[in-house]
């Protein structure tokens, strides 16, 4: 059950499903950050050349639970970077990035 379903706007679940503290009113701001998603594929055997996505900005975390999830599981990275992977057709590449300034 997510936080919007049990009234509790205190706790988000992440992608593993452990709880994190949301940011509490009056509290600064947390630095967030971005995934970018680039796959780059054979046209000829994946019948397109590949996709983009970019995450909205996310809290720390969440952001690293995303990466690791694109990354094939396992122990999350610890620091901001660039990670490449190849996936049938083609090469993954995944960049997690401090978020711009609002």
């Amino acid at each position: 059950m997510c936080a919007a379903e049990t009234g509790d706007a205190a706790e988000a679940l992440t992608v593993d499903g452990e709880a994190t503290a949301s940011a509490r009113p009056g509290a600064p701001a947390a630095p967030r950050y971005v995934v970018h998603v680039r796959d780059r594929l054979d046209e000829r055997i994946a019948g397109h050349p590949g996709a983009r996505y970019s995450s909205p900005p996310l809290p720390r975390d969440d952001a690293l639970a995303l990466l690791a999830l694109l990354l094939g599981g396992g122990a999350r990275p610890a620091d901001s970077g660039s990670w490449a992977r190849a996936v049938p057709a083609g090469r993954r590449t995944i960049t997690l990035a401090p978020a711009p300034s609002a």
